[in-house]
């Protein structure tokens, strides 16, 4: 697949290792530290591009930007379509009335794509360092778009993690900071039996049993 990385900080430089790695075209997008972000392209065979370009060569954009300047960066990526899969965290502040989690909020602002929330509860060392484990550790991922999700248990699994579909993207919610899957490390069975417990309780749409 042809994969941006948007903004290739800590976890947005392991994520572009592995799925160059797994043997995807990526393209680097910074919005700062460009001699950082070429250094890297460089080191896993990446290319590097603007936003603007961004949106020409992607099929899925890897969002990996701090969360306060998602508008403006969303803004430069209007023409782009594909899946977006969001790996933001707000840290304090609100979320607009009418949504659950911060990744409807994206979705609202990125109309033309499939937003799906994804590795935004594990750490950039936890993704380098439990890669391809012998009991793969679990990815939870949102999305409303059953297209979005099958992309992305694919993306999961190429980076040597387990995926598990919590469901539509209001259950994003449960990938939030302070959640009970938010930078916790855990194998399939633990997060599925997590999911089931909170679907009893909750009432919450069930999540998607892994292929």
């Amino acid at each position: 697949m042809r994969i941006v990385v948007l903004g290739p900080g800590r976890i947005g430089s392991a994520l572009a290792g592995l799925l160059a790695d797994a043997g995807h075209e990526v393209m680097l997008s910074a919005y700062r530290n460009p001699d950082v972000a070429f250094m890297l392209a460089d080191a896993i065979g990446a290319r590097m591009g603007s936003i603007e370009e961004a949106a020409d060569f992607g099929e899925v954009f890897f969002l990996t930007v701090p969360h306060g300047i998602v508008g403006n960066v969303l803004q430069r990526l209007r023409h782009a379509h594909g899946v977006l899969v969001d790996c933001t965290n707000q840290w304090g502040g609100t979320i607009p009335k009418g949504v659950r989690s911060t990744s409807e909020q994206v979705a609202q602002l990125a109309p033309k794509l499939a937003v799906v929330k994804a590795f935004n509860t594990i750490r950039a060392d936890e993704l380098r360092g439990r890669a391809h484990s012998d009991t793969p550790v679990t990815v939870v991922f949102s999305t409303d778009s059953q297209g979005a999700a099958s992309v992305v248990d694919k993306l999961v699994r190429d980076c040597g993690f387990a995926p598990l579909n919590l469901g539509p993207l209001p259950n994003g919610l449960l990938q939030e900071p302070g959640s009970v899957y938010f930078l916790k490390v855990m194998d399939l069975d633990e997060a599925v039996r997590i999911a089931k417990e909170l679907e009893s309780a909750e009432g919450l749409p069930p999540s998607v049993p892994p292929q």
